[in-house]
């Protein structure tokens, strides 16, 4: 079952989709069913007969395991269409500019909300107004580090639940190694159990270091809150949100959150959780989609 192509569907719909492409399957592969068979089938899938045989024909002339995942959209794909006015966004990105990228939210918000009013356009929300303002840091932190040779190693939270083999779940810490200039994702590790260990991160940073020439190797950043053991050529900086300016909060469209991961913290990201197997395999693809854009 692992020859299926999954790209789009959701990591969380992966076991469930698996599931139901292995009953078309196990369907295709009988030339004639009862009328019993139909309807068992059909309700296996939970769905009614016309369905199931919709979905059989559709399976037959795609092959595509989107349309079998029970997901009515392409992972990363928008929910919906927003438009913002154009007086809108020139409101928002005046308040930025005046307030500054590095100012509170609270104070671009203000700005933006005062901007809007006196234009007599309809003000933004204020997720849209966030979203807008850690795009300009971000941008701005692209530009000040467009020169650097240093390449930062940080953690962030991994907004997959993963299956813990137990019954439970929780939210796995990814450690990443990252060119500061380029915003390229050399190596990272995946782990559940909370904060990464002094061996990981020590792991993470050798592996760094061979696939780097010895010509051109730069500075390289540990977020301080990383534990490591004693080693030349490192610095301790930043902290939790090392990498926020540079990863924003998306890795391709796997959602990060920048924060301390604590030992044995088991917090539950929302969704189906995964198996370990899918959350690396995941969380690998993501990281290539991630470079291959840059």
């Amino acid at each position: 079952m692992q020859d299926i192509d999954l790209s789009g569907v959701d990591p969380t719909r992966w076991a469930e989709t698996r599931r139901r492409v292995g009953i078309i399957r196990e369907w295709c592969a009988k030339p004639r069913h009862t009328k019993a068979e139909g309807i068992a089938a059909a309700t296996r899938l939970g769905l009614s007969v016309g369905q199931f045989n919709r979905l059989v024909a559709s399976w037959k002339a795609h092959g595509d395991a989107l349309r079998i995942s029970g997901s009515n959209r392409r992972r990363g794909a928008s929910t919906g269409t927003t438009t913002l006015p154009a007086a809108t966004r020139a409101a928002i990105d005046a308040a930025i500019a005046t307030v500054g990228a590095d100012a509170a939210f609270q104070a671009v918000r203000d700005e933006a909300a005062r901007r809007c009013r006196d234009a007599g356009t309809p003000e933004a929300s204020e997720g849209m107004v966030h979203y807008l303002l850690m795009r300009a840091r971000r941008d701005g932190a692209h530009r000040a580090r467009a020169d650097s040779a240093r390449l930062l190693i940080g953690h962030v939270q991994a907004l997959l639940p993963v299956s813990d083999g137990e019954g439970g779940a929780g939210i796995p810490t990814l450690l990443l190694a990252v060119e500061e200039a380029s915003r390229r994702v050399i190596a990272h590790r995946l782990t559940i159990h909370g904060a990464p260990s002094a061996n990981a991160v020590d792991s993470l940073v050798n592996e760094v270091r061979e696939g780097q020439p010895t010509d051109r190797r730069g500075e390289i950043v540990v977020a301080k809150d990383l534990a490591t053991s004693p080693q030349e050529g490192i610095k301790h900086g930043g902290g939790p949100r090392l990498l926020a300016s540079i990863l924003g909060s998306h890795l391709d469209t796997l959602p990060l959150r920048h924060q301390r991961a604590r030992p044995g913290e088991t917090r539950r990201a929302p969704g189906q959780p995964v198996s370990l197997e899918d959350a690396h395999t995941a969380v690998s693809s993501a990281v290539d989609a991630h470079n291959l854009r840059l």
